[in-house]
């Protein structure tokens, strides 16, 4: 997965362990969690049970973190750059998704009417699997949700990353 992207970057070469698919996979939904890395072996678990495009970009994103690349926004943007640079066609698709929805959040944010303008174009396919993608995390919102976002905003913030949970949107900024 990395081999192109650490030909570009040298400084992202290093070893890599396999990530880990977990048993308890729809918790972490509902936590709001696709994946996480383990600090003290530097293990990654990934969430199976999100929408499926999302797994390669969560491994990507896991596997930068392995790399050394602290912060969310970072680890989001080499995650994807990642992905777009794979051989494997599935790994392309979730990258270029991943860039997409933090690209239209941000759009959106600025100017909804240039959003709605540009995702009326979007093919159908691509509508569907957003609005899968969209009804999936709504349907886990919810007690724990809020709480695991309140402790991890606190986390993040006192990890020098001031911007919290929105961090990891800052990745097109």
């Amino acid at each position: 997965l990395y081999a192109p992207i650490d030909k570009e970057f040298p400084f992202l070469a290093g070893p890599t362990t396999s990530p880990k698919g977990v048993f308890f996979s729809k918790i972490m939904s509902y936590m709001g969690y696709t994946g996480l890395i383990f600090p003290f072996t530097g293990e990654t678990y990934i969430n199976t049970d999100q929408p499926a495009w999302d797994i390669p970009n969560t491994i990507a994103h896991e596997i930068a973190h392995q790399r050394g690349v602290h912060f969310e926004a970072e680890a989001n943007f080499i995650g994807i750059a990642a992905c777009i640079q794979a051989e494997e066609i599935y790994y392309q698709y979730s990258g270029y998704m991943a860039g997409l929805i933090h690209l239209s959040n941000a759009l959106y944010t600025v100017s909804p009417d240039a959003y709605f303008e540009i995702s009326g174009n979007f093919s159908a396919h691509l509508k569907a699997d957003l609005q899968h993608n969209t009804r999936y995390w709504q349907e886990k919102e919810g007690k724990l949700n809020d709480i695991t976002d309140t402790v991890y905003e606190t986390f993040l913030q006192v990890n020098n990353q001031p911007s919290g949970l929105r961090s990891y949107g800052e990745c097109v900024d």
